[in-house]
């Protein structure tokens, strides 16, 4: 389910052009083990994410880095 996840996202970052309602916003959820939520967060505007680290942090998991990856962004 990881992988399949990561994919996703992979492809979504290869597409600049916005897809779907912009007005939309999002969040991120980390839930688990069980049904314990680990993370909340509700994006307020379209530049208001959660940096993927700090969601791969809270899970637990090894944080990722493409340093010469354009598409990649630090705000």
């Amino acid at each position: 389910m990881f992988m399949g996840v990561m994919r996703s996202i992979w492809r979504s970052m290869k597409y600049q052009e916005f897809q779907g309602n912009v007005q939309q916003q999002g969040g991120a959820l980390v839930v688990g083990p069980g049904n314990e939520l680990l993370y909340s967060h509700v994006d307020k505007n379209s530049t208001s994410h959660t940096p993927i680290n700090k969601l791969l942090e809270v899970a637990g998991v090894l944080p990722v880095s493409f340093p010469k990856d354009p598409r990649v962004q630090s705000l």
